[in-house]
């Protein structure tokens, strides 16, 4: 009986090495075909497997995620992160600095590297409240961080909360942005969120539905460097459309309007002026002065949901995803839809 017991039990071993070894098999047969297929000038890195961040810092480009940092030279291949950066994990944003330094935000606070120092404020060490999510220096040079709990400002060596109205509700601080006027704007992109914040000479100021606001999860806000106007990427799950704001005009633009997808996660603007507005399932759409692309899964992206873009060199993309990243050396000629226009001053 215990022989038996022993070869069904070796029997159930072999089956299941077998089925995994098939697994395997089909896997790499998929990924080599989808190389294969890849269009000219695309390429897929891995890892990292999940991009959140992405800037370009002496002459390489950073990207940050679940995984932690990684680090890339131009032409895509993989260097060596700095040791004191190696173990760090969920890194959320990134920001480089003329001198060559960078701010990393990521799950135990924020750190501050440079290739002679670096200093972390540890969220376990009591030096930064919360887990950090965004990081921004304003045009004053002041530094503003985010977390799952606070705004917080560098002053005299340490992170201090700059207290938001409780009223607001306000549940993470997961997007910074400072507008040509000098106002900063604060995005809380959790399914809770009470909807987008203004900072500025009059104090606080919180905009929702009421005032034309699409979704009140806030993933992105930019401004064009042509335009007046803000862009704001709204949603969560499916829901959502990006929403432009200008001389008092709110024009919510989504699916129908040629995007992706209505949920925008991320909304960039390249060296030619176009726009690329990434969503959460269905890839990204690039427009100049009218749709030129729409860009998926199939169509050579490591993920559907796009995180973060990054231009470096000109007409070199890096596209941050929910599946890697993704590498564009170059943008052929796109001929545009003339079903979908364009937005403001961009062109093809």
């Amino acid at each position: 009986m215990k022989k038996r017991s022993l070869l069904a039990v070796a029997q159930l071993l072999v089956g299941m090495a077998l089925v995994t070894g098939l697994a395997y098999g089909v896997l790499v047969w998929m990924a080599r075909d989808r190389a294969s297929h890849m269009p000219v000038g695309y390429s897929i890195l891995r890892p990292p497997n999940d991009v959140y961040c992405l800037a370009q810092v002496n002459g390489t480009v950073w990207a940050g995620g679940r995984e932690g940092l990684f680090v890339f030279a131009r032409d895509g291949s993989a260097l060596v992160v700095p040791e004191p950066l190696q173990k760090l994990q969920f890194v959320s944003a990134l920001l480089a600095q003329a001198d060559g330094s960078v701010w990393l935000a990521h799950e135990d606070g924020m750190t501050h590297w440079s290739s002679t120092a670096t200093k972390h404020y540890s969220t376990l060490a009591g030096d930064f409240s919360g887990r950090g999510l965004a990081v921004l220096r304003d045009r004053d040079g002041v530094l503003w961080a985010g977390s799952d709990r606070h705004l917080l400002r560098l002053q005299e060596g340490a992170f201090r909360p700059v207290p938001v109205p409780e009223a607001f509700g306000l549940t993470e601080v997961a997007v910074l942005y400072q507008d040509r006027d000098g106002i900063l704007w604060i995005g809380d992109s959790s399914p809770r969120s009470p909807g987008l914040i203004s900072y500025g000479p009059q104090g606080f100021r919180l905009y929702t539905q009421k005032d034309g606001l699409p979704h009140h999860s806030i993933n992105a806000i930019m401004q064009t460097r042509g335009g007046a106007g803000l862009w704001i990427g709204t949603g969560f799950a499916g829901a959502g459309r990006a929403l432009h704001i200008e001389q008092g005009v709110w024009r919510s633009v989504g699916r129908q309007q040629g995007l992706a997808g209505d949920k925008v996660r991320t909304i960039f603007e390249d060296s030619s002026e176009r726009l690329w507005f990434g969503s959460e399932y269905e890839g990204l759409a690039v427009f100049g002065s009218t749709r030129l692309a729409l860009i998926g899964v199939a169509g050579g992206l490591a993920g559907p949901e796009v995180k973060a873009i990054l231009e470096y060199p000109n007409n070199t993309f890096w596209l941050g995803s929910n599946g890697g990243l993704t590498r564009i050396e170059y943008l052929a000629t796109l001929e545009g839809d003339p079903r979908f226009p364009g937005f403001g001053g961009s062109r093809p």
